[in-house]
């Protein structure tokens, strides 16, 4: 039987819309997607992310993190903390949430699963959860979330049956998908990497734009400010 290529992708999510910038008059950004990948560039520019900052798909507001230059990652830093502050805090001091995105599930070359409303990259310990020893169903990166079937070898991702009855987005085109366990545990181990390598590159970001920022890779990457 053909070995299973698994890979699980960490992105950021990047969706700030502009007034100045007309939005698409079609959707969704899958069906539609030129006018989006531009409507989206261009917000990013006035951001003052760089025009080498390219989506994870055209028409997506997916980043994957690996792809994302330095120069972003600032960026990105500083769009944090305005949109992390409240009326008691003004600065840093509130920064406490991972950043929105998740992982993308791909399977022999396909995206099957994106991630959905509420998810951010402190998912991967669902993720980790997913691929222990204890055969764990429950799994929770947002909603809609699959439902899980485990066994040993194999993990079922039931795209039908789910705890909480919403469309994915982009839509699935199959009931479920059976992936191999330890394809998708090497494929977390991946994952887990290129976090550390992102975090590695939020911490010396904030070092040598001394930004004051303590233990920002806790917060941003795995949820540890909450």
């Amino acid at each position: 039987m053909k070995q299973q290529k698994v890979e699980l992708i960490p992105v950021v999510e990047i969706s700030i819309s502009n007034p100045k910038v007309e939005l698409p008059e079609h959707g969704p950004h899958w069906e539609y997607c030129e006018e989006w990948e531009n409507y989206n560039n261009t917000c990013n520019e006035i951001l003052g992310f760089s025009k080498q900052l390219q989506s994870y798909k055209k028409g997506s507001s997916l980043y994957e993190i690996s792809t994302i230059s330095n120069k972003d990652v600032l960026t990105l830093i500083q769009l944090e903390i305005q949109r992390q502050q409240t009326d008691e805090e003004k600065g840093f001091e509130d920064l406490t949430c991972p950043l929105d995105g998740g992982y993308i599930l791909k399977v022999d070359g396909q995206d099957i699963l994106y991630p959905q409303c509420c998810s951010h990259l402190a998912d991967i310990e669902e993720w980790e959860n997913l691929v222990g020893d204890d055969n764990e169903d429950h799994f929770y990166s947002g909603h809609p979330s699959p439902k899980i079937i485990q066994s040993d070898s194999h993990v079922i991702f039931d795209f039908v049956n789910t705890e909480i009855q919403e469309a994915f987005s982009p839509p699935i085109s199959f009931k479920e998908i059976q992936v191999n366990k330890s394809s998708l545990r090497m494929a977390v181990e991946t994952a887990k990497k290129e976090l550390q390598h992102f975090s590695n590159r939020l911490e010396t970001v904030t070092q040598e734009n001394k930004l004051g920022i303590e233990k920002i890779a806790e917060i941003l990457v795995y949820g540890e400010g909450q």
